[in-house]
């Protein structure tokens, strides 16, 4: 195992497992019964960050039933990205978070936001009824999100897109989404399309 050039001080495994360590060494529940409680990567769970972290993996999809965490798994890998002591981050990156609709990507958001409450004086918090966005002031990476809407996805250099709740998405516009995310280094899908 060898360190990773770039990434937070503890991170000198596997990138599966330096994200794998970072959940559950950073991120504590902040709802429900388990709130207080530290992030628990369940088998199933590790098992996908393990695959959609392997070299050469360009996209993966991770899908579930409802109440299998995906939209907290999803906002906890954009915490690794966007935290700069994160395995995922990258000084100045862009990450992407996109949903069905804009509403429901704030659901993520709110976990994201959460998640990174401890550590609250490091991110600045943009969270307006059209507009949600974690710029991280040290290293200026930004988090944005979106809802499925290709025409408002110009511009963009996201190292990595993160799409949550595909299944939702309208069907019409299921590829032309894709289409403008494509060219992404790394795409991580939750509940995608049947």
């Amino acid at each position: 195992m060898t360190a990773k050039m770039g990434l937070g001080p503890l991170w000198k495994m596997s990138l599966a497992d330096d994200v794998i360590s970072y959940l559950e060494t950073y991120l504590e529940i902040w709802q429900g019964p388990l709130a207080g409680t530290p992030f628990v990567v369940h088998p199933f769970q590790e098992h996908f960050i393990r695959g959609a972290l392997a070299d050469g993996c360009k996209e993966a999809v991770y899908t579930a039933g409802r109440g299998n965490a995906k939209t907290t798994l999803c906002a906890g890998i954009a915490c690794a990205a966007i935290d700069d002591l994160g395995p995922l981050h990258v000084p100045g990156a862009d990450i992407l978070l996109i949903a069905a609709s804009f509403d429901q990507g704030k659901l993520a958001f709110r976990h994201i936001v959460n998640f990174l409450e401890p550590y609250k004086d490091r991110f600045r918090i943009i969270d307006y009824s059209n507009k949600a966005e974690i710029h991280n002031r040290k290293s200026k990476a930004m988090l944005k999100v979106k809802g499925a809407d290709a025409k408002k996805l110009h511009g963009g250099s996201e190292i990595l897109t993160l799409a949550d709740e595909m299944a939702q998405w309208p069907p019409t516009r299921v590829d032309s989404m894709l289409s403008a995310i494509c060219y992404q280094r790394r795409e991580l899908v939750s509940d995608p399309p049947v």
